[in-house]
């Protein structure tokens, strides 16, 4: 090519340079389409308030937000796309409205149902207008995903001592965490409801719900129950009041149950093993899952569905079954066993929807990988789909198909899968009787009884006392037993009578009008008060003695005329 004019034409290119054979769109003109956009200085818009980093919890919602100042003309049409920074790539992508985004071309980003896998992305907005397309990006900001709290973990059941002037309250219940920030609300219910007001007075053997936040105000993925035992022993006797020399026996009731008294109320139940300070029972009975664990609010505290702490427990618990021959068993007897394992198929305990994740012991522990113990293909949540958790299988049993100790997961309600339950009882109760040798309660000793009664025979006014222990809780109550001083009978002399004809014969020897109580006085004596003492007249000794004989009524008829009394 030369420097000249072109001096060939082929008809093809016009005046203008433009190929005539293609179709150029023409340049974007301004808002009055007087102008090229490329013929005029524009001016970007500015942004007058930045988007901020913002921390959210863990499925819950975010947004950031930009506002804009005002365009030039006034009339433009201002443009927004929300970008994500590509840390691999050191690129930033538009972002596209989703299920996880929306308002990807609008001033606010919406983020909904953060993950901790987003915690630390970057993000921007570029701004333009129909004036200026180049628009301005605007500053970076980071989302900060926080961790929900787990589910709480708490013991079964939390023991107090009755106190009627200092009642146990709500917030006296705890749980098993040592992280000191988590904040801990209590609810009647598993779902939904107000916290309850800490103040209250908890109720005996009523189920609490647990829920904690941390400091950044996120809340647990779900709520775990304990119930509350108020231990209130007390204590009765046969008689509270005795003369010296008698006895009474004194016992105490309102205490809770022990192995014993466990396996003497429930019969129905087979006591196949004791472990590490545990029972465990079976229920020869196929059933689903709710309806054994409706059973462990009857069976009173300290029994609750088996759970698994240990592989040692696992290999303890399923070694008896089988060697007892319940477990496997094969196909004759086809024996299955329910676990107090249940699956929460929850946003916040499965947000990813897996078949194997959302698994939590009754005590609110999760399950972890090393107690896990599937069969091979399992947990698959069978059967409508395979391997797809759509809430058809969440209840966990072992011994189920021929796979032994490994577990399979069951459907609550299903003629093949109904299983039997296995319970445990763990509750602890001893208790310790003494009394007080000394009026100042300083000094006491205590008996060797260690059953719920003690027959004592005190020779004085004696306080006694009670120390029951549950759970390492120990409560205490106190119980008096008044003696009361043998009677003094004061003697009497002989009542001396003339005959009258109160019989209508004045010469027989018998008398109708003999005033025994007129004697009462003298018998007493000053320092006895006849409010305080009773005082019968009986025909023999052996009917003075005997507690249940009235005495003879006065007026009195004698029936010989010389007649013996005994008072």
């Amino acid at each position: 090519m030369g420097t000249g004019p072109a001096t060939f034409d082929n008809g093809k290119i016009d005046i203008r340079g433009k190929y005539k054979d293609h179709t150029y769109p023409d340049p974007l003109k301004d808002i009055a389409g007087e102008k090229y956009l490329f013929q005029k200085a524009g001016t970007p818009i500015s942004i007058t308030n930045q988007p901020s980093t913002t921390e959210e919890c863990e499925s819950g919602n975010a947004s950031f937000e930009v506002i804009p100042g005002s365009p030039e003309p006034a009339e433009s049409i201002i443009t927004y796309q929300w970008q994500i920074y590509d840390s691999q790539n050191l690129v930033w992508n538009n972002i596209i409205d989703d299920g996880t985004y929306s308002g990807s071309t609008t001033k606010k980003l919406d983020i909904s149902s953060i993950t901790l896998s987003m915690s630390g992305n970057k993000f921007r907005v570029n701004v333009s207008t129909n004036e200026f397309l180049c628009g301005i990006d605007s500053d970076e900001v980071s989302l900060n995903v926080i961790a929900t709290p787990s589910k709480p973990i708490i013991d079964p059941i939390q023991i107090y001592c009755f106190d009627e002037s200092n009642q146990p309250k709500v917030s006296q219940l705890t749980i098993n965490d040592a992280d000191t920030s988590l904040s801990v609300e209590w609810y009647e219910t598993e779902n939904g409801g107000n916290a309850i007001d800490p103040s209250t007075i908890l109720i005996h053997e009523k189920k609490y719900y647990a829920q904690v936040t941390n400091s950044n105000g996120c809340v647990s993925t779900s709520r775990t129950e304990t119930k509350a035992f108020i231990s209130n022993p007390v204590i009765t006797s046969t008689n509270q009041e005795v003369c010296l020399n008698e006895s009474t026996t004194i016992s105490v009731t309102g205490v809770p149950q022990t192995a014993q008294d466990f396996i003497k109320d429930h019969p129905e139940l087979n006591l196949f093993l004791t472990f590490g300070g545990s029972n465990y029972f079976l229920k020869e009975e196929a059933m689903p899952w709710e309806s054994a664990y409706d059973l462990i609010q009857s069976y009173g505290s300290g029994a609750s569905m088996y759970q698994i702490n240990s592989k040692e427990e696992e290999d303890a618990v399923y070694d008896k079954l089988a060697e007892l021959g319940f477990a496997n068993a094969g196909t004759s007897p086809n024996n299955h066993f329910w676990m107090g394992l249940k699956q929460y198929n929850t946003e916040e305990l499965n947000p990813d929807n897996e078949v194997d994740q959302g698994w939590y012991w009754l005590d609110g522990r999760p399950l972890t990988d090393e107690l896990a113990n599937w069969a091979t293909g399992e947990p698959n949540d069978c059967c409508t789909t395979n391997d797809v958790e759509d809430g058809e299988e969440n209840y966990g049993q072992f011994d189920f198909g021929g796979v032994a100790k490994k577990w399979n997961d069951m459907t609550n309600v299903q003629e093949s899968g109904n299983s039997w339950p296995v319970f445990e009882f763990n509750g602890s109760t001893s208790v310790v009787w003494g009394k007080y040798t000394n009026d100042d309660k300083t000094e006491f000793e205590t008996f060797d009884e260690t059953s719920s009664s003690l027959t004592v025979s005190p020779t004085k006014t004696t306080v006694y006392f009670l120390e029951v222990t549950i759970d390492d809780v120990l409560c205490r109550t106190e119980y008096t037993v008044t003696v009361n001083p043998n009677p003094i009978s004061n003697s009497v002399n002989n009542l001396i009578y003339c005959d009258d004809s109160s019989d209508g014969d004045d010469s027989n020897g018998f008398i109708e009008t003999i005033d025994l109580e007129s004697q009462n006085a003298t018998i007493l004596g000053v320092n006895q008060s006849s409010e305080d003492f009773t005082v019968s007249y009986h025909l023999s000794k052996e009917d003075a003695d005997d507690t249940t004989k009235s005495g003879l009524v006065s007026p009195y008829t004698n029936n010989i005329k010389v007649e013996r009394k005994y008072i």
